[in-house]
């Protein structure tokens, strides 16, 4: 990785990318640098936490970066660097399996080939413009115009240009959006609520109704709560993780008093003085 960021220094144009939770909100933002020197920035507010996550955020960033290549005047030729510090994203650019959020993958494919298309035709256009003169159809390459290097750069670890669109991603998620005009056309309209933000919502919800009722109970919860006062949570469930069913169970028991032990089931009788 750091022998891919120190390369990336070598290259005329380079992009980063970012998705921000802050606040309870998701964005996403990208900075174009040429020769060093910042050059344009992007900002897509995806909306609230309950709708949308983090991943989606950066593959969005992703998205936002191929489109500030698009609409480049000049040639990509012969690198272009990319980085974002999200590897899942990363990860799922050569996973064809389908996840939530997998279509904006999809997108950044799509958006990838369209630009390598427009670059092989910036390149060849005496023979993309004869093509057309004769009205021959005029096939060119999707893959391997230029060098597309998307890398890993970790956040908070110095890098200058991830630090600067780690503040832009965090004003997205406040609200920032750029025009839409100046957006790709997969982003002017808003974008479906996420699988997996709806599942987490749902799960915090009934998380705390559980809490609530777990509060009204007139016995376990007196009982309880001298044990573990931040009851109901998944702390026991992890300490008992490694314990069979059965041994997990009898530790219950012993803590709530519960369980067929003399000391518990013989009425308490005081003697006569």
């Amino acid at each position: 990785m750091k022998e891919a960021v120190r390369q990336e220094r070598f290259c005329k144009i380079r992009l980063f990318s970012d998705g921000s939770g802050y606040k309870g909100k998701i964005g996403a933002a990208a900075i174009l640098y040429i020769d060093d020197e910042r050059v344009k920035t992007l900002h897509y507010h995806l909306g609230t936490q309950d709708e949308h996550t983090v991943y989606e955020a950066e593959a969005v960033g992703l998205i936002l970066t191929l489109h500030l290549l698009t609409q480049l005047t000049r040639s990509l030729h012969p690198r272009v660097f990319i980085g974002l510090d999200n590897q899942a994203v990363i990860r799922a650019l050569s996973d064809n399996t389908p996840n939530p959020g997998h279509y904006l993958i999809d997108i950044t494919h799509d958006m990838a080939e369209k630009l390598m298309l427009k670059e092989d035709k910036r390149r060849r256009r005496d023979e993309y413009n004869d093509a057309k003169q004769d009205g021959t159809p005029w096939v060119g390459n999707r893959r391997d115009v230029f060098e597309l290097n998307i890398h890993w750069v970790p956040g908070h670890e110095g890098y200058k240009e991830n630090e600067e669109v780690d503040i832009e991603a965090k004003k997205a998620a406040e609200g920032t959006s750029s025009p839409a005009s100046l957006l790709p056309l997969s982003l002017r309209t808003k974008l479906p609520i996420s699988v997996s933000a709806e599942r987490q919502r749902f799960r915090a919800t009934l998380l705390k109704r559980w809490a609530s009722e777990w509060k009204k109970s007139p016995r376990f919860y007196k009982q309880m709560r001298h044990i573990d006062v931040e009851m109901p949570s998944r702390k026991y469930m992890k300490l008992v993780a490694s314990l069979p069913r059965n041994q997990a169970s009898i530790i219950v028991q012993l803590r709530t008093g519960h369980i067929p032990l003399n000391e518990h089931l013989l009425p308490k009788v005081r003697c006569p003085s």
